[in-house]
């Protein structure tokens, strides 16, 4: 959840939890820092393509609509941080990739290249923009829709069981958004 993440950051953070357009009145904050995360979960709304042009605006329209604000802002912030998704690297089956890695040709990959287009439209404001893998915790994030089948004895291997997923802690997400 965006606002519970930015409720969580010690810093004043200023947060876009959708996207309507709000650049007037985040030009108005007095904001020292920008903060842009995902909006709709990928587990809940990937399947319909309605719903992928859900994820898609939640995260370009957002990113967009705050990196407005942002510049209109007097003083500006001191820095954006913008989330992004691993899925910017589409599926390289076993293959390893590193931040400077050709982005994929899928769905996500697309979506996470337009994302990040543009958060890097807020230069001259110092931009940041970190690649995320899934969010576990035991109380959110994908944690409880992945565990779900599991508790119900329905869980196994998926395909023949060499599908790697990336995840990350929420506490760490949160110190590594705090370091940035």
């Amino acid at each position: 959840n965006c606002c519970g993440l930015c409720n969580s950051l010690y810093h004043t953070v200023g947060g876009l939890c959708d996207s309507s357009p709000v650049a007037a009145r985040i030009s108005r904050a007095n904001w020292s820092y920008g903060l842009s995360l995902a909006i709709a979960s990928r587990i809940q709304l990937w399947k319909a393509k309605a719903r992928k042009s859900r994820i898609r605006e939640s995260r370009v329209a957002g990113t967009r609509n705050l990196v407005a604000g942002l510049l209109a802002s007097d003083p500006r912030p001191k820095v954006l941080v913008s989330a992004s998704a691993i899925g910017y690297y589409g599926d390289r089956k076993q293959s390893w990739v590193y931040e400077d890695s050709t982005p994929g040709i899928d769905f996500l990959a697309e979506v996470c290249r337009a994302w990040e287009a543009e958060a890097w439209k807020a230069r001259p404001i110092r931009t940041a923009i970190v690649r995320i893998g899934i969010v576990l915790t035991r109380d959110g994030g994908a944690y409880p829709q992945m565990s779900r089948p599991f508790r119900l004895f329905a869980g196994g291997t998926i395909g023949q069981g060499y599908a790697w997923m990336s995840w990350i802690h929420h506490a760490d997400v949160t110190g590594i958004l705090l370091h940035v």
